[in-house]
Order: C-alpha cells, then sequence, then structure tokens
C-alpha cells in the first residue's frame, strides 16, 4: 500500500514529523521517499516496525530541510500520521490515501477572527500533466457559482512537482472564495494539505484534502475540551449545482439524540 504527506515541509515557521504505526503482531517495513517541490527524488529511507509499535521522526532528518512530501510504501495494515510543530502549536493528521483526479480545497478565504488558510497540491505520479482550480464565488446577492473557464494552476506540471494554491487574485477582487474542487489534467494525481494559520501567524489545525464527497460524515468529538479554550465549528459543503437536503443527527449521551432535517443551496 502507498500512503502519502502532501507536505512534510521543515523550515522556521513549520516543522513537519512523520510518526507510523503497527498495529499487527508482525514484524513490518515501510519505505519512505522523499520529493522537493521541483520534483527531485531526495532518496529512501527503510523503517522496521516491530509489532504493536509506532515510530515518529523528523522529516528534515530524514530527506534535509528542501523535503516538500513524501511517499511510503508498506503492508496493507500500515498507518500512520504527519504532526506539525508550528509557532508554539501542534497540529496533527492522517496521511493521505492513493493520488486521484480531484481533491477538494474546503476553506479559502480570511475569517474575520483573522485564520487564513494555506493550501499545498502535488502531482504523486511520474505522469506530465497541470491542474485546474474551479473556486465557488459568492456573489452580491449570496448566491454561490462556481468559476467557469477554470484557471490553470501556473508553473505546475511535471512529475512529483508540488506547489502552493494562490486565490489572492479573487479575493483581491473583492470576491468572497468559499472552497474549491481541484481537478487533474492529463494523468496527473493529486494529493493535498491544508493548514489553518491564527492571527498571531502560528498554525492551527492541518487536514489533508479528500479526494470525494462524503454521504455520510461522523464528528467524533464536538463538546469543549476541559478549560482550555477550544472550540469547534461544522462547515458541510455542497459540491453538486442542486439543493442538496441532509440530515443532522445529535448524541448527547444517556442515549439522547436529536435529529433536525436542514438542507444546502447549490455549491
Amino acid at each position: 500500500v502507498d500512503l502519502y504527506v502532501p507536505d512534510a515541509r521543515w523550515n522556521d515557521e513549520s516543522q513537519a514529523h512523520i510518526g507510523l504505526t503497527n498495529p499487527t503482531r508482525s514484524v513490518l517495513t515501510a519505505t519512505l521517499t522523499g520529493f522537493g517541490a521541483d520534483g527531485a527524488e531526495l532518496g529512501s529511507v527503510e523503517v522496521t516496525l516491530n509489532r504493536y509499535s509506532r515510530q515518529e521522526q523528523g522529516s528534515a532528518a530524514m530527506f534535509g530541510e528542501s523535503v516538500a512530501w513524501v511517499k511510503i510504501t508498506g503492508d496493507n495494515s500500515l498507518n500512520g500520521y504527519v504532526r506539525y510543530d508550528q509557532g508554539g502549536k501542534m497540529s496533527i493528521t492522517g496521511l493521505s490515501p492513493g493520488p486521484g483526479s480531484e481533491v477538494f480545497n474546503p476553506w479559502i478565504q480570511t475569517t474575520e477572527q483573522g485564520f487564513s488558510p494555506t493550501t499545498v497540491i502535488a502531482n504523486a505520479t511520474p505522469s506530465t500533466g497541470g491542474a485546474q482550480i474551479h473556486p465557488i464565488l459568492l456573489s452580491g446577492d449570496d448566491t454561490a457559482a462556481k468559476l467557469f473557464p477554470a484557471d490553470n494552476v501556473p508553473n505546475f506540471g511535471t512529475p512529483y512537482q508540488q506547489t502552493e494554491l494562490d486565490y489572492s487574485f479573487y479575493q483581491a477582487a473583492g470576491r468572497t472564495t468559499l472552497w474549491d474542487a481541484v481537478t487533474a489534467t492529463g494523468s496527473t494525481g493529486l494529493i493535498g494539505m491544508q493548514h489553518l494559520t491564527g492571527e498571531t501567524g502560528s498554525g492551527c489545525a492541518a487536514v489533508t484534502l479528500p479526494r470525494t464527497p462524503q454521504y455520510e460524515l461522523a464528528f467524533p468529538a464536538l463538546q469543549p475540551i476541559g478549560d482550555k479554550g477550544y472550540w469547534n465549528k461544522l462547515v458541510l459543503i455542497n459540491t453538486f449545482p442542486t439543493t442538496l437536503p441532509f440530515l443532522l443527527e445529535g448524541y448527547f449521551g444517556y442515549n439522547i439524540t436529536q435529529t433536525q432535517s436542514l438542507s444546502l443551496e447549490p455549491y
């Protein structure tokens, strides 16, 4: 099985640590291969995992500070995560599955609270081909519409290349930019990662970009965590050009549930 770290950066602002876990009774091996942003291969590292064990290593320790993303090849039982240290804060997310022809960028616009996203994509294949962005823009009457025709992602088209997506053109024009479905051109296979950064510049969340919409979602923890000031905000996206009805079910403990029928307008 192949797993991916779409963003393995190591710099003054963010440092990626890759963790692998072996949930089996057998010894597993995994091969990690690092790539630069220009697609250059930076070498491979083999890791041996004893039964039920976990190992974590910094991306720069394995491939140097020019590493951009990492491919992991191993047994089907292999699992793992990537942990980012960012300005004194930490975020963690799961590894990306195999590349696809489309990835969804769920959040683009900077919020009033000063949270802003940074999104990177990579071509995880040896194929030459680019990518296109189709940002969903909000019009003056609060109607969401997909950009047509799509725009090509600039300077992106060589095998194993990584790039950061830039939506500043649309925001500078006064357009509220909601989300995006990034599609591959040619035989490109896409993976992606998004970081959400606070107003002080420190990171606070990371998410692997999904490849497909889901018909069912589960949110395992929504209540505030202790007195640490953590909070939750659910963002649901209708990826269809038609109105989408859905059912929201809440579970409150002691077998208490509450349901609500809602709908989302196109996009």
